[in-house]
């Protein structure tokens, strides 16, 4: 519903009719529509941070912990779309900075210690942090948007297969590889 009609568009009283229940009953487990949404995002966020660590380890080299980290967070968005959308829709909102535990402490820490891992391996732009996430998600994120387009006017669906997945991310990471390798 969320991910349909925006947060304007939710309301208690609109999910209350749809779950066949009381606008009172939603109350006895939530506070208001933002505490509602908000506790759905941490569940959410939990659920795809367990998935995004799947098989993945701070020590891993940089390449093949990425690859890993491109595959899962493409299967965790193609298995559970409107998840997927919701929270990327909660991430881009005001409600972000009202929520302390955006994602799992483990996935922060793991990813922190996974980057922090990599300075002496690869090249790592002295960028802010969120343009260097930018430089290595941005392109998967752009390949998950595209195939989950639905009958939209002008917007082709994205066919992905595991090969043309590796392929892209193959080119994203190049640049990052140059010059350490003889090093």
């Amino acid at each position: 519903m969320i991910v349909e009609e925006g947060f304007d568009g939710f309301s208690m009283k609109k999910l209350a009719k749809a779950a066949n229940i009381s606008p009172s009953t939603i109350y006895i487990y939530f506070l208001n529509k933002e505490d509602l949404i908000s506790n759905l995002f941490a569940e959410i966020a939990e659920e795809q941070a367990e998935a995004i660590l799947k098989d993945f380890s701070s020590e891993m080299d940089f390449a093949p912990g990425l690859l890993i980290q491109w595959q899962n967070r493409y299967k965790y968005a193609i298995q559970h779309p409107i998840r997927y959308r919701f929270f990327e829709q909660f991430c881009h909102s005001p409600l972000i900075m009202k929520v302390e535990h955006e994602v799992s402490k483990e996935f922060k820490t793991t990813m922190t210690l996974f980057f922090a891992n990599q300075e002496s391996k690869v090249i790592i732009p002295d960028l802010p942090s969120e343009m260097v996430w930018a430089l290595i998600f941005g392109p998967l994120y752009s390949i998950i948007n595209f195939s989950l387009v639905e009958d939209r006017p002008n917007k082709k669906q994205l066919s992905v297969t595991d090969e043309n997945l590796k392929v892209a991310f193959e080119t994203m990471i190049t640049p990052f590889l140059k010059g350490k390798a003889n090093d």
